[in-house]
């Protein structure tokens, strides 16, 4: 497959770009590497997202962050959609900024000014895992003589029948519907806690070390760690 193809294959995703000063250059440099991609205001920024199909929202602010109700659109959008991934990118200096955005529910920090090719590698990172959001998951996925019921809300082991808490199985979920495939860390703490921090990232941990004893029954796979990037669920035939 060609460069071109490629990016072709990777701009069915929608990115909104909302630019406080109506600035255009980000969106036009998106365009051009094949993303769907538009600006729009503050106050009509909810309004867009509301219409749905939005993979990624960017909140990129062209004055100096050092304002409180800067962050004010995010928290509004993490309450009301939680499930659209926020990268903010700002012009500040100080350490906490990043921190209190995480707080407020951006899912990725982004310093200015920065690489503009590092910033569609970042986007792409999240686009690709975007229809997670939206994936229709089966009644239940069946793995050699495990299977996870998502009606119920189960899982089978081969031996005995666990009852898995909310947690488990929106994770498990994700693994068993992605087998073989790299789910990003940070995409599976924002489907899964909605928030991007070092609790939750603790707490992820966790619920890996419960899901690995769940299949330990199983030689033939595994959640392996691929560290610095997230989980791969390794399935042998």
């Amino acid at each position: 497959m060609s460069r071109q193809s490629i990016l072709e294959h990777l701009g069915q995703y929608s990115i909104l770009v909302f630019q406080n000063d109506g600035a255009d250059t980000l969106v036009k440099y998106l365009q051009e590497q094949y993303f769907n991609a538009w600006a729009v205001d503050e106050e009509n920024a909810l309004s867009e997202i509301a219409k749905g199909d939005i993979d990624v929202a960017v909140l990129d602010y062209y004055h100096k962050y050092d304002k409180p109700n800067d962050l004010t659109l995010v928290r509004t959008m993490q309450k009301y959609y939680p499930d659209v991934p926020i990268i903010l990118c700002v012009e500040n200096d100080d350490p906490l900024a990043a921190i209190a955005a995480y707080e407020a529910g951006v899912s990725d920090f982004v310093r200015k000014p920065y690489n503009t090719e590092e910033f569609v590698w970042r986007l792409r990172t999240w686009t690709k895992h975007a229809p997670l959001r939206f994936l229709k998951f089966k009644k239940e996925y069946m793995i050699h003589d495990m299977v996870l019921n998502t009606e119920d809300h189960t899982f089978f082991d081969g031996h005995k029948t666990i009852e898995l808490t909310d947690k488990e199985f929106s994770i498990m979920t994700y693994l068993f519907s992605s087998p073989n495939q790299l789910l990003m860390t940070q995409v599976i703490l924002s489907a899964v806690w909605h928030q991007i921090d070092v609790f939750t990232k603790r707490s992820l941990d966790f619920y890996m070390t419960a899901i690995r004893k769940y299949i330990a029954a199983d030689p033939k796979v595994k959640v392996v760690t691929v560290y610095g990037k997230g989980y791969v669920f390794r399935v042998e035939k």
